[in-house]
């Protein structure tokens, strides 16, 4: 009797990975794999629009922090912290220029 009921489960397993394998038959056929030159759109080669993994330590406290604040303006930590280190990094202006911004932004008169 238990000879049988192995034998069955050997059948069922046989028809099971049958069907796995047509399975994954069928899908590897349905892709059409098209070989040629490709126009790349302008600006693809631009080192803004590639990310890079990076590991790197945070405090527990700074880290806790960044998901608060992204989380107040509707954006993940990642995003968040990328665009503080972007406009960190990249803030080529001075502060009078910044303040001039801010104060037009304001609409107020200063001089």
């Amino acid at each position: 009797m238990r000879r049988a009921s192995s034998l069955k489960w050997l059948s069922v397993m046989r028809k099971l990975l049958a069907a796995i394998s047509l399975r994954s038959e069928s899908t590897k056929k349905s892709k059409k794999i098209v070989y040629g030159n490709v126009e790349l759109p302008e600006g693809f080669d631009d080192p803004k629009n590639h990310k890079v993994r990076v590991t790197m330590w945070l405090d527990g406290d700074l880290l806790a922090e960044l998901r608060k604040r992204a989380q107040e303006v509707g954006a993940g930590y990642q995003t968040y912290t990328q665009k503080l280190l972007r406009d960190a990094v990249f803030e080529s202006d001075s502060f009078a220029k910044r303040l001039e911004r801010v104060e037009k932004a304001l609409k107020i008169k200063t001089g």
